[in-house]
């Protein structure tokens, strides 16, 4: 796996950190289903500290655990 040093990163990076395209992420703020992003300018950038609240709260014991 890559290394991710900075603390925040752009688009393409942060997809990769959390296992998904760059399209995927794309859909996922235009919809609102993903993780906090930074607009800048025409630029999306994100705290990895944001990526990784995001990715715990994803956590399932089961797949029957419901999301909320």
């Amino acid at each position: 796996m890559k290394q991710f040093q900075h603390p925040r990163m752009p688009s393409r990076a942060a997809a990769e950190y959390v296992g998904v395209t760059d399209s995927t992420m794309a859909k996922w703020r235009m919809s609102g289903r993903g993780p906090k992003f930074i607009k800048a300018g025409s630029r999306v950038i994100y705290d990895r500290a944001d990526l990784d609240e995001w990715l715990n709260s994803r956590k399932r014991q089961h797949t029957a655990h419901a999301r909320g």
